[in-house]
């Protein structure tokens, strides 16, 4: 990206302002590049409990799918019912509404992290 960078300077094809904005850009990704990477480090395996099964991502407020009894990520699960209205388990009808809390398990992942 930085040769992107220097070529578009050195070819006047971007404003300095967009350029600067871009270069703002790439540091902060990296900068959240390096935050995941150490916490990944200090938090080491995660239990499999504390994972989605879809996402494979630590969840941070899941949710009971009560047709089939999994758990996921609210944010997971509702991005998914965007685009279609059924458990991705059992393909039973399912609306965001129909999701339970679990705050048991988020206080539990709480603790852990």
């Amino acid at each position: 990206m930085l040769r992107a960078i220097k070529k578009a300077r050195a070819d006047r094809q971007l404003s300095e302002e967009v350029i600067g904005k871009f270069e703002e850009f790439l540091n902060k990704t990296q900068d959240i590049t390096v935050e995941t990477q150490d916490l990944a480090e200090k938090l080491g395996e995660i239990p499999d409990e504390f994972l989605d099964p879809i996402s494979c991502d630590l969840m941070k407020d899941p949710v009971l799918l009560p047709a089939s009894g999994n758990i996921m990520e609210r944010s997971t699960i509702k991005q998914h019912l965007l685009n279609d209205e059924h458990d991705p388990f059992n393909r039973a009808p399912l609306k965001a509404t129909d999701l339970v809390e679990q705050p048991e398990l988020k206080k539990k992942i709480e603790t852990w992290i």
